[in-house]
């Protein structure tokens, strides 16, 4: 079932690279390069910014390989694709031994990928989040049903506060939601259209000027965005809080002592000084061990997730 998701999210990638992504995309590594040569351990995340995530990843890298030797491991790089099934490719493969992201697409790797959750990169900042559903004060809707036969912007389709939470709120409130190609794509007077802004700034100007009706941002950036518009947005809902610490999923062919190190090795990471430079680049507050929490959570996605695909 969670498949059916690949020729979505491929498709979504492939029109951003249209609109104008073709530079980023060069310096995407060949999702069809041959997998590294052993001895090397490899962070893998996905952006379309490689050079911003090697910049934050490689101390985590570098740190494991430094202390992977009886593995055979000698150096350590961090792996940047472009999209979950490029990544899912990698992982399968073995060309990335360690993947972080958020929960929802960290659960999608994971399951596609048939990986594993060993620990969890605890982030700086606040614990979770939530989604909030915003219209403009003056003109808007004043209650979700109100949205019908209008058009709703989200963030992109791997986002877990801003995509999938919000997308299964709607759907459990009796909404009929129905992707759009564009802004000017006409809407039935029965469902709500939505589309993908890619960033919270395009979501917010993007309700100010008209071009949505409505939006959908993380509770932190709604509230920056209020402060510079106070009198202009009203939020319709918010969403049930997101836990926002990323999972790190391990490829399949990694072997149970091999796992046990890795996770021993970022689990021990203390407040020392040594130690935070290795979490400082990555803004990670420490790593932990993978609890019934963080499991709970990747069940919770599982639950949205299946929403949206059976919708």
């Amino acid at each position: 079932m969670l498949r059916k998701t690949l020729a979505t999210i491929s498709m979504v990638y492939l029109l951003i690279a249209l609109l104008g992504c073709n530079a980023a995309a060069a310096q995407r590594p060949d999702p069809t390069a041959a997998p590294m040569a052993k001895g090397i351990f490899s962070v893998g995340k996905i952006s379309g910014k490689p050079a911003k995530q090697i910049k934050k990843y490689q101390t985590v890298a570098d740190y494991l390989a430094a202390n992977l030797a009886k593995h055979g491991i000698g150096a350590g790089r961090v792996v940047v694709a472009p999209d979950i099934e490029t990544m899912v490719g990698m992982l399968k493969s073995g060309e990335v031994n360690l993947f972080f992201d958020n929960p929802f697409s960290a659960y999608l790797v994971s399951d596609l990928a048939d990986g594993k959750a060993i620990v969890l990169r605890v982030k700086q900042g606040p614990a979770e989040k939530r989604g909030i559903i915003f219209t403009r004060s003056d003109g808007g809707p004043t209650s979700l049903s109100g949205l019908r036969g209008r058009l709703i912007a989200m963030e992109d389709p791997t986002s877990s506060v801003s995509y999938l939470s919000p997308m299964a709120y709607l759907i459990e409130a009796g909404i009929t939601m129905v992707e759009k190609p564009q802004p000017d794509a006409p809407v039935a007077a029965n469902e709500v259209g939505y589309i993908f802004s890619y960033d919270d700034d395009n979501t917010v100007q993007w309700v100010l000027t008209g071009k949505v009706t409505a939006g959908v941002v993380d509770d932190s950036a709604f509230e920056e965005f209020l402060e510079e518009n106070p009198d202009d947005l009203s939020i319709l809902a918010e969403t049930q809080p997101m836990m926002r610490h990323q999972p790190g999923i391990v490829n399949p062919g990694m072997l149970p002592e091999f796992q046990a190190d890795v996770r021993a090795l970022l689990v021990g990471l203390d407040d020392s000084e040594e130690s935070q430079s290795v979490k400082r680049p990555s803004e990670t507050l420490r790593f932990t061990e993978f609890s019934t929490d963080a499991q709970a959570t990747l069940s919770d996605v599982a639950r949205m997730y299946a929403l949206l695909i059976t919708r």
